[in-house]
Formats: C-alpha cells, sequence, structure tokens
C-alpha cells in the first residue's frame, strides 16, 4: 500500500509513478490504484516536516543521525499515528536558534557591550545566552545583553551562543579590538568652523559645538598610527567599502582600514592620513560625509583638535569675580562684566600644539586675537588661527590660569579691574591676570 510518500522525478516533463506499466502522475495514479491518498508531489525539504505516518511499518522514534521527532510550530501537523508531527524521510530537519550580537566599546572602562537580542529562535524560544569574551572569561545568562571589562588592551574573539529550550544552539564570533585611549577630542573642521559629528553612521562636519555626538576617542593603534572611536555609536571610524574613502563609524575592530596618520601643520591644525595614502577632507556645506580622497593637504583637510575637557568653557576674572563675555555676540571685545555665564561666555580652548592654545568664542564661532600684535584689546572675529591668536596657559599655584600672547609675549589683563576690555600688555601676573575656567 503506497502512502503518505513524497515523489520527485528528476524531469519535470516524466510521471511520478508506474501503474500496470503505464507512467502517469499523482492524480492519475490515484485514480487507478485507489492509493497514495496523502502522498506528494515534492517541491522542497519543507514538504516532508510534520506530515508522516508515525503508525507506519517500521516507524522509527529517532532519524539517521538519531535525532527524536521534532514539532515545527509554524507547520500545521497533518501527519498520522500516534506522533502527528514526525517528518517524512530518513532525517528529522531540526531548526536551530540563529545568534546574531552587535558589539559597542567604550575605552575610557575598556568594556565591550553585546546585544544578543536580535537572535532567531528556532523551532522553540531562546531560554539562554553563554557569552565567551576571548580573554578566558565565560558568562552564561537569560539575558541577551551583558557588559564586560578587558584588563589589558587586544584584539578578541568575542562569541555568542543563544539555546532553546529543546537543547539546540546557534552561535556566531565577531573581533573586537580593545585599544589604549590616548585622549577624547573633537574635530574642528577648517572648512566651516563646525564640529565633525557622527550621523547614522556617517561623519559630517555639521555640529555647532562640541556636542555629544561630536566626540571622539583617539586611541593607540601602533606604529605611531591612530584609531577614532566615536562616543555617540561606540565603533571605530572606518572607510565604507562599497564607497572606498568615505567615512562612517561602524566597525568594532582596527584594522589597516581604521587606522589614521596624524599630521600637525604649521597654523596648529592637524590632518588625519588614511591607510589609501590620502587626507580626510571635509567639505565646507557640512552635508557631505567626511572622506579620504585628497592627495594633499589644503583647507578642507585641516582641523582643530578640541579636547573634550577643554569644551564650552567660562573664564572668570579672579579681580572682581566677573564672567569675560565675547559682547555683542563677539561684535566687541571681550570684558569681564558678566554675573553668569551664557551662550556669550563659553569658549572652547583650542590645542594648537607646541603648548600653545586658542580660544574659539561660541558666541559667533570665531577666534580670539589679540588685535594689532597685543596693541589693542582681544576681540573674537578671526576664522582661522594665525600669530596673533595664538597663547599660552600657565597654571597657577592658586588653581588659576592666565594667559600669554605669543605675538609680544604679554599676559592678558582684565584691564581697569575687569572694568576695561581684556588685553594682552602685561609682563607679569598679578590679579588682574588670573582667570578660573569653570
Amino acid at each position: 500500500m503506497i502512502d503518505y510518500n513524497n515523489v520527485w522525478h528528476w524531469s519535470a516533463s516524466a510521471s511520478s509513478y508506474s501503474w500496470n506499466g503505464t507512467r502517469m502522475g499523482l492524480t492519475q495514479f490515484r485514480t487507478v490504484s485507489g492509493q497514495a491518498a496523502h502522498d506528494r508531489e515534492t517541491t522542497g525539504d519543507r514538504d516532508n516536516v510534520d506530515s508522516a505516518n508515525s503508525a507506519a511499518p517500521g516507524y522509527q522514534e529517532v532519524d539517521t543521525a538519531g535525532l527524536s521527532r521534532r514539532d515545527d510550530p509554524a507547520v500545521p501537523n497533518t501527519g498520522a499515528g500516534p506522533i502527528t508531527y514526525a517528518d517524512r524521510g530518513a532525517t528529522e530537519p531540526a531548526k536551530h536558534p540563529v545568534s546574531s550580537f552587535e558589539a559597542t566599546l567604550d575605552l575610557g572602562t575598556s568594556t565591550v557591550s553585546l546585544d544578543a537580542s536580535t537572535s532567531q529562535p528556532g523551532f522553540v524560544p531562546i531560554d539562554r545566552y553563554e557569552f565567551t569574551f576571548g580573554d578566558g572569561t565565560s558568562v552564561s545568562q537569560a539575558s541577551p545583553r551583558i557588559t564586560h571589562k578587558y584588563a589589558k588592551p587586544g584584539t578578541y574573539d568575542v562569541t555568542v551562543s543563544a539555546s532553546g529550550t529543546d537543547g539546540l544552539s546557534g552561535s556566531s564570533t565577531k573581533k573586537v579590538s580593545m585599544l589604549r585611549r590616548t585622549a577624547t577630542v573633537g574635530l574642528l573642521a577648517l572648512s566651516n568652523l563646525r564640529y565633525v559629528g557622527t550621523t547614522a553612521p556617517n561623519l559630517l562636519p555639521n555640529q555647532v559645538g562640541l556636542t555629544a555626538t561630536a566626540q571622539y576617542d583617539l586611541a593607540d593603534a601602533g606604529n605611531g598610527q591612530v584609531a577614532l572611536l566615536s562616543r555617540a555609536s561606540g565603533l571605530y571610524v572606518t572607510q565604507t567599502p562599497s564607497d572606498p574613502g568615505t567615512l562612517n563609524a561602524t566597525s568594532q575592530l582596527v584594522t589597516t582600514v581604521e587606522k589614521f596618520t596624524v599630521v600637525r601643520n604649521s597654523d596648529g591644525t592637524v590632518s588625519l592620513k588614511a591607510s589609501n595614502g590620502l587626507y580626510v577632507a571635509a567639505e565646507p556645506g557640512g552635508a557631505v560625509a567626511l572622506s579620504a580622497n585628497r592627495p594633499a593637504i589644503g583647507p578642507w583637510e585641516k582641523f582643530h583638535q578640541v579636547p573634550v575637557a577643554d569644551a564650552n568653557r567660562s573664564l572668570k576674572a579672579s579681580v572682581n569675580g566677573r564672567y569675560v563675555v565675547a559682547e555683542s555676540a563677539g561684535a566687541k571685545p571681550l570684558i569681564a562684566n558678566r554675573p553668569t555665564a551664557g551662550a556669550w561666555e563659553r569658549f572652547d580652548v583650542v590645542d594648537l600644539g607646541a603648548g600653545q592654545v586658542g580660544l574659539f568664542a561660541r558666541a559667533n564661532n570665531r577666534f580670539v586675537t589679540a588685535e594689532s600684535a597685543g596693541t589693542k584689546p582681544l576681540i573674537a572675529n578671526r576664522p582661522t588661527v594665525g600669530a596673533w591668536e595664538r597663547f599660552t596657559m600657565t597654571r597657577n599655584s592658586d588653581g588659576t590660569v592666565s594667559f600669554k600672547a605669543v605675538v609680544n609675549g604679554r599676559y592678558v589683563t582684565a584691564d581697569g579691574a575687569g572694568s576695561k576690555p581684556l588685553i594682552a600688555n602685561r609682563p607679569a601676573i598679578g590679579i588682574w591676570e588670573k582667570f578660573t575656567v569653570g
């Protein structure tokens, strides 16, 4: 008696059955023989699932691999006999969980955070995740999320195994680089005086101020090179494979394309040379992603490096306890006369290298200059840094700081005990030349 079979023939034009020497298809065979009521002309492996006759003579409780019969809840049980979800044929296909996870990094705490919530279950729900971090540490838990701290820098193989309530599991592995952080900075594009931000997931010079989106960890990548980790995404800056040169922050691993050489330019800016031998450029419009596509350094390939800790700071004059303001949104000279610090009283202290800094006024996105080589009051009106816009910052024993203009070697003073604009004309530090950075 023929029944509960799956039938397939290599030729689409041939018939699968023979009855009394005549070749025929399933429908005709059922008519002339009265058999094969539950046969199927198969089109794929899924035709076997949960449709066998477990009461048939010779039925086995396990398949040829020794696996027990399993019910696929996505397929109706159409079999006969005591086990209506048995599969036809010698094998019982089992759907394993599929492990999938995202890894993000925090170089400040030397931790990796894993999220395996996108893993797909097999026939039954996932009830366990095993995380192996590549440093000898493994953790098994019900939650798909975990954070792990590494004891030392390195590149590690991270594996996540997802297991179902039926004991079946699936695993996946990624490499992650936990590098040594050397600084956390913002990159102020010289082309438009905007900070470079990580925006889903490209790098765009479009941030007014050093926002959380615009913060990057510089990491030691060896041989004098650095990697940049976006604190917004928790991933390293890399070149887009489908669009060579374009940068995005999507890599948890540092390889050749995540490494950059930092070039310090004579004007105090820095440039980034990528692994393709080209320099990273920021177009002035702010809407085009940064790309390593320029053979030489020009204005678009220059960035001011601003330590995050030195951004959005206020300066309070010791002589009168008042804050320094870029008066009239920077249209007038700096003066220490404000009781509180608002937008006009905020400055980013820009690292110019060689112990020198620039003061970038948040009031108008311009650099403070010791006007006329220091003979006139300080004013925030310069789009670039030259000799007049350079200062050295002295940290005094009482916790205050003083600024010396490089152009004339004189200290900045809150002249007239703060009643007059700031000017760089003092040969020594007194109370009028001291400021508290807040």
